[in-house]
């Protein structure tokens, strides 16, 4: 087997890479990260991602890599993988599904459930190894719960913060398409800061919902672990409101994805 390892997180807005030295999941290496273009092809979709692989190989163009490549978008997923066979043909590769995850879900349709949610719970879960409340804040931002035995037992999903951003400009006849690098404030005295406060408000809200749920249903008082590209915004709100610690990790969907393949690689040897 090779002792360099790619994973592969393929979404809805951006493509993200996390290269890792086997066998023992220290830190992420290097990550390059790309925003999907639906205007190009898949051929023409990575132009620097061959260089960036160079430039990390010790050994080469001709190194073998081990890739596990995970993603909610089957298209883009199918798309990576035909691509990746033809440049490198060499290379181990594997698909993680859901049923793949080393985590019991009690999801009732568990093949269902995002293969991203499970891998973010499971890579919280090693972390804290106690019941804990992963809050990813994307495309579509999801809150799941974790329980006491490492099971995923569920949680919420509705619109990221530029999702519902893109709703309002495209729903609406006055309202503008706004720019989220803005700070949020209240009361907004325009509309742009009006938008930018509601969807701030919209997260932190739905954030401190769940986690009061989870301590009336659960009688717990979980850490949250948040996640995914809107992640940064909320944190110091966060830990002002909750009563658990609260802290963000950058690519936590990569590191369930290395995780399962190191028990793939484990369970068929």
């Amino acid at each position: 087997m090779a002792h360099r390892f790619m994973a592969v997180d393929i979404g809805n807005s951006a493509w993200k890479f996390g290269f890792f030295d086997l066998p023992a999941l220290s830190a992420l290496g290097s990550r390059y990260p790309y925003p999907i273009d639906d205007r190009r092809d898949t051929d023409e979709t990575f132009p620097n991602l061959t260089a960036w692989l160079d430039g990390l190989l010790r050994h080469g163009r001709d190194e073998k890599l081990n890739w596990a490549v995970a993603g909610v978008n089957r298209r883009r997923v199918t798309s990576f993988l035909d691509w990746l066979s033809a440049r490198r043909p060499n290379d181990g590769v594997i698909q993680i599904k859901t049923a793949d995850v080393p985590m019991v879900n009690r999801y009732d349709q568990p093949d269902r459930l995002g293969v991203d949610r499970l891998l973010g719970a499971l890579a919280a879960w090693r972390m804290v190894s106690r019941a804990v409340m992963v809050v990813d804040i994307g495309t579509a931002s999801k809150i799941d719960w974790v329980d006491s035995d490492g099971a995923f037992r569920g949680g919420a999903i509705f619109p990221g913060p530029q999702t519902a951003a893109g709703s309002l400009g495209e729903k609406t006849d006055l309202l503008p398409q706004v720019n989220l690098d803005g700070s949020a404030r209240w009361p907004a005295a325009n509309t742009v800061d009006g938008i930018l406060c509601g969807i701030h408000a919209a997260q932190i809200g739905a954030v401190s919902y769940c986690y009061r749920a989870a301590r009336a249903k659960f009688d717990a008082q979980p850490p949250v672990i948040l996640t995914g590209g809107g992640a940064r915004n909320l944190e110091e709100e966060l830990a002002g409101l909750i009563p658990g610690p609260v802290q963000t990790t950058r690519d936590l969907v990569l590191s369930g994805i290395f995780l399962t393949f190191l028990a793939l690689n484990s369970t068929s040897h």
